[in-house]
């Protein structure tokens, strides 16, 4: 059982990575997966090891219930971008500063394009444990490391899988590239090579049985990994000179997907501001940049062929990347006071239409610097250790100089409002370790969110102006528990007023455990996943871990709730409509008082593959009910590597209505299907399974404006016969679009470029046997510029 056990996880592991051949050939190239524009949206959150942002760090995320392994880095604010789509993560692994490795196991949601957790976009550490070093005494994992020919002193970076766990370990290298340890049994993975402050990605799996390592079943005594010499140089600089201690990111370019992209590679800059990158296949390559005081997303595109780099079809020696001069300096104050231990947040827009936020600290004067491309700017927030405080100070970025209100400044200095407010998250007269969000309405009309931690004493406070707040939620730390507050209180003269009556604190009083709950899967407990819980009143949302036992306990105010969703581990999630009501801290569901909740979700109903052109193709579905206009189910769901997809659907009819794919492209499948005492029925006949075969790429071509091509927008279509429909327009991705269209005649009607805007165009076309052709002419592809049409 173990050995079946080990062997069917590292083949889940390989999905990614393809089949291991011989272990010494060169890294699998694997393909990362985007998912459609609803959910494939490069998502943003903040790392933090409790208050302190985990800034300038290699981060290891796993989604849960598939193979896929995503590297990102953060930047000086602890910031991240990535391309997640909807569903549970894991961040197991984080290098910070010191290039040590660590295991971590903080669990996030995403959810319509946001990272979901104690804070929306903020993911925090409750614990990270050093990468463990196996005993070197005695050894059956054991192998010389090799750059080229040569050995090379390194780590190897390795997980060790369990059904419960995965425990990250570094194995080093000596000088002569030998390497031996001692590894229990077990089923491991290979991530990659940490050397000279950087990261070489290195795929290979292994499993240790009874002693011996085997790959592919068959044992190895001596193993040999070899990743590529260096064979590219460059520098990063500005104006004044080189720039050290940069952390380069290298990624390809993969070439089905144009608009996705792989890491390769991270290294540092030297005190000279030089950096070297190993040898390179053929293809196209970017570098991002990430320093103290800058960071950027592919500020470097160059193609390799032939061993050979190019800039824009020039041959060069060397990787020079420019970054801008240091341009935005200033000093964060309370008053005439210095505040030294902060981040300051900037958001805005290059001249280019870049959309982005960035983030720097303070030192221990007060003052922070940053480097900006042209563009216009404003400070958003400033995040000290225990508070975050909105602010807006407009500014532009013009000839690499700061400028505010059109006037030329040397510096942006950013005063703040005292600490008004402060209060404790109380439970039985015991203060809690949470945090707390507050809203209100500014003078122009919008909302305003602050949102407070406590620190060691569990005090919050805030920085508040006049007006009226309210608290709407607050998260327990120690529970991973989201509870509902609905206190009203006004900040009048900087001081704090409840009911009218001045106040030195808030004191919230945390609901007691009122909820009790268990999952079960037929006669199974859930072993794990999540429960969602709302409430119409200020609409309160929470969800809860679910234990390995299958309870579950949840802190709910007296009121009416609904449990509304259970997420379970192997990626299913259960709809579900349970309504209760908590009143004086007792559970009652119509009216009836009981012990706690009993949940069962449904079972599967729905399975099936998704393919295209006979080959299984992994991909996300959006299935939703029909006949029921009032309140239809909609569920999303996807299918895996080998195509295969599971729902959890109660009776019903439904329609497949969109299915979205991992190239970019979408598909309205439109197949119905009715779930009947939980059986699936097709066309009124029993069905074993759903089968979805997906139309090809019908359409595709170029998007530009003059000469130039549009860098992100969409194309809209329409049927002109009236047979196709779908809520998904073609996505312009580095100025190419495409769709997979069956037969009909079909008009391009307009093209939305999101820096400049809507152009209608009104071109027609004909998909024929899945040809596609304008004007009774066959083509291959249909390009479109903005200067043909009119906005």
């Amino acid at each position: 059982m173990v050995k079946k056990f080990m062997y069917m996880l590292l083949l889940l592991v390989f999905i990614m990575s393809g089949t291991i051949g011989n272990v010494s050939a060169a890294p699998i190239n694997t393909a990362s997966a985007k998912t459609a524009e609803k959910e494939r949206n490069q998502v943003k959150g903040t790392i933090k090891e409790g208050t302190t942002p985990l800034k300038n760090s290699s981060i290891l995320i796993r989604q849960k219930g598939k193979s896929k392994w995503i590297h990102t880095v953060t930047d000086a604010s602890g910031a991240f971008k990535e391309s997640l789509e909807e569903g549970a993560y894991t961040v197991k692994g984080v290098k910070g500063s010191n290039n040590a490795w660590y295991s971590t196991d903080e669990t996030f949601i995403v959810e319509h394009g946001k990272i979901k957790s104690i804070k929306e976009g903020e993911i925090t550490l409750s614990k990270k444990e050093l990468a463990k070093k196996p005993s070197s005494h005695s050894s059956n994992f054991k192998g010389v490391l090799k750059e080229g020919d040569k050995g090379l002193k390194a780590d190897l970076l390795i997980a060790k899988f369990s059904q419960e766990e995965e425990e990250f370990y570094t194995v080093p290298s000596k000088g002569n590239g030998s390497f031996s340890a001692e590894l229990a049994d077990g089923a491991y993975f290979l991530f990659g090579v940490q050397v000279d402050g950087g990261f070489y990605r290195y795929e290979a799996g292994f499993i240790v049985e009874n002693g011996k390592v085997l790959i592919n079943g068959e044992q190895q005594t001596n193993l040999s990994f070899s990743i590529p010499a260096n064979a590219f140089n460059g520098t990063v600089s500005d104006s004044s000179g080189l720039l050290s201690e940069a952390s380069i990111v290298l990624e390809k370019h993969l070439p089905d997907e144009e608009y996705d992209t792989e890491f390769i590679q991270e290294v540092r800059t030297n005190k000279k501001g030089e950096f070297a990158l190993r040898t390179l296949s053929d293809g196209t390559y970017s570098i991002s940049v990430y320093h103290e005081t800058y960071s950027s997303w592919n500020d470097l595109t160059f193609e390799v062929v032939d061993g050979s780099a190019f800039i824009a079809g020039v041959k060069v020696s060397s990787l020079q990347v420019n970054v801008p001069d240091l341009n935005v300096k200033g000093t964060v104050l309370s008053g005439k006071k210095p505040i030294t231990d902060a981040y300051v947040y900037f958001e805005g827009e290059t001249e280019d239409g870049e959309h982005n936020g960035y983030g720097t600290q303070v030192n221990s004067k007060g003052q922070f610097q940053y480097r900006l491309k042209d563009g216009s700017y404003a400070v958003s927030f400033i995040e000290e250790s225990n508070r975050h405080t909105s602010v807006n100070i407009p500014f532009e970025i013009r000839d690499g100089k700061l400028f505010q209100d059109g006037n030329y400044a040397s510096v942006l200095n950013i005063s703040l409002p005292a600490v008004t407010f402060s209060g404790k998250l109380m439970d039985s007269g015991n203060p809690l370790q949470g945090s707390v969000d507050i809203e209100n309405v500014s003078e122009d009309g919008n909302y305003e969110w602050h949102h407070a931690t406590t620190d060691e004493h569990g005090v919050y406070s805030l920085r508040l102006k006049d007006g009226s707040y309210r608290v709407i939620s607050g998260y327990l730390f120690e529970e991973e528990e989201e509870v509902g507050f609905f206190a009203e209180f006004d900040i009048i003269n900087g001081k704090l007023y409840v009911n009218g009556q001045e106040k030195s604190s808030l004191e919230l009083q945390v609901p007691p455990v009122t909820l009790h709950g268990t999952v079960m899967d037929g006669s199974q407990a859930v072993t794990g996943g999540y429960v969602t819980v709302s409430s119409d009143k200020q609409g309160f949302y929470s969800w809860k871990r679910i234990n390995p036992d299958g309870t579950f306990t949840m802190r709910l105010a007296d009121g009416d709730y609904t449990l509304i969703n259970v997420q379970l581990e192997d990626g299913t999630n259960a709809a579900l409509n349970q309504v209760f009501s908590i009143v004086e801290g007792k559970v009652y569901v119509n009216g009836e008082l009981k012990e706690g909740l009993e949940i069962t979700v449904p079972p599967v109903t729905l399975t099936g593959t998704l393919t295209e052109s006979g080959s299984p193709i992994p991909g996300d579905l959006y299935i939703r009910e029909l006949n029921d206009a009032d309140n239809p189910l909609e569920i999303w769901g996807w299918a895996n590597e080998e195509g295969k997809f599971q729902f959890r659907l109660p009776d019903g009819e439904y329609k497949v209505y969109d299915v979205y794919l991992y190239d970019g492209t979408a598909y309205s499948s439109g197949t119905e299907f009715h779930i009947k005492s939980g059986k699936l029925y097709l066309n009124g006949e029993l069905a074993e399974q759903l089968k979805i075969a997906v139309e090809p790429v019908t359409l595709s071509g170029k998007v530009y404006n003059g000469e130039e091509l549009v860098a992100e927008g969409y194309v809209s279509i329409t049927a002109l016969e009236g047979n196709w429909s779908a809520g998904y327009p073609s996505w312009i991705e580095n100025g190419t679009y495409k769709s997979r269209l069956p037969d009909g005649e079909y008009e391009i009607t307009s093209v939305e470029d999101f820096q400049n805007g809507t152009f209608n165009v009104h071109k027609a076309f004909v998909i024929s046997e899945g040809k596609l052709s304008v004007n009774g002419q066959e083509i291959s592809s249909l390009d479109l510029n903005l200067k043909d049409g009119w906005q």
